[in-house]
């Protein structure tokens, strides 16, 4: 179908008729050529003669006759709803494409839509559960926190050795004091004798001591008190002094012995006082017998320490270190 771009203007036929003769010529002119001859010359006329002759007839069928009146009209009008109905197919052709393309689509986004909904409500699923694995991470950062205050307090625990280290010494000067409120007590007590020891010694500077006797049993036949001599009680011998020991020479000498551990000794340490043996009273006279009723008087408490010391037969320790200390 010739579109409204034909230019060309009407060929005549008889004009039309001598070019397809001429063509025609040409043309087995340049096919006898090829065949029959050898000569380069004549094979080369050959070609242009075919070439001319393609030519003309490729002008001639070009330009056909245009045709005249209402013919003309009809085919123009033809050839524009031909128009027309080609546009109106490739538009159907277009949109019927579009919805294949779309139809297409559908079909293959259905089958891969329902995994990828499966792995979005997999994914959500993993999402909730960070999200309470993202709480314990809390909770474990405030354990964490709380183990590290617990190390702290390990530290200062441990620190705390050192304390326990001087209560143990504390302990060790509390019983040292307890040592020492004995020490005290007794010292109280030594007052107690000193004071009885100035007493008896002030008795014995005014006069002779008369020791009370025991009484007797009374006789069935009442009589006269007798009188009793009381003899002087003679001194009390020295205490024995002990053999020094004689030392072993060097080579027989036992192997000594480690050295016991050291033994804290108090800060303050009591004088030791000289042992004094206690004054021997004068002989006293002959003392009249008492009555079975009359006691005599009583001794103090000192005398009858003193004499106990002296009836035991051991020395006064505590009447030296008082002496000793005054």
């Amino acid at each position: 179908m010739r579109g409204d771009g034909d230019d060309g203007g009407p060929v005549s036929p008889a004009l039309r008729v001598v070019g397809l003769a001429a063509g025609c010529v040409l043309t087995a002119g340049a096919t006898a050529g090829v065949l029959l001859t050898d000569d380069p010359q004549l094979l080369r006329l050959a070609v242009l003669a075919a070439a001319w002759a393609f030519v003309v007839a490729a002008l001639l069928a070009a330009r056909r006759a245009a045709p005249d009146g209402p013919g003309a009209t009809e085919l123009t009008r033809l050839a524009e709803l031909q128009r027309a109905a080609a546009e109106r197919e490739a538009a159907v052709t277009e949109q019927l494409r579009h919805e294949v393309a779309a139809r297409q689509a559908d079909d293959v986004r259905r089958p891969a839509e329902e995994p990828l909904r499966a792995e979005v409500a997999a994914l959500r699923a993993q999402l909730s559960a960070l999200g309470g694995e993202l709480a314990h991470v809390a909770e474990l950062r405030r354990e964490v926190a709380r183990l590290v205050e617990l190390r702290g307090e390990v530290a200062e625990v441990a620190g705390l050795r050192g304390h326990l280290a001087e209560l143990a010494g504390l302990r060790q000067d509390l019983a040292e004091l307890a040592g020492s409120r004995r020490d005290l007590a007794e010292f109280a007590g030594l007052r107690e004798d000193l004071a009885e020891l100035r007493a008896d010694v002030g008795r014995l500077s005014a006069g002779p001591a008369v020791e009370p006797v025991a009484p007797g049993t009374p006789s069935p036949h009442p009589g006269p008190a007798a009188e009793v001599a009381v003899g002087a009680r003679p001194p009390a011998p020295p205490p024995p002094r002990r053999p020094q020991p004689v030392l072993p020479p060097v080579e027989a000498r036992p192997p000594r012995r480690p050295p016991l551990p050291a033994v804290p000794v108090p800060a303050a340490q009591r004088p030791l006082a000289p042992r004094l043996r206690p004054p021997v009273p004068a002989p006293a006279a002959a003392v009249p017998a008492a009555a079975p009723g009359d006691r005599g008087p009583t001794p103090s408490s000192g005398a009858r320490r003193r004499r106990r010391y002296r009836e035991d037969g051991e020395s006064d320790d505590v009447l030296a270190r008082v002496l000793g200390r005054d």
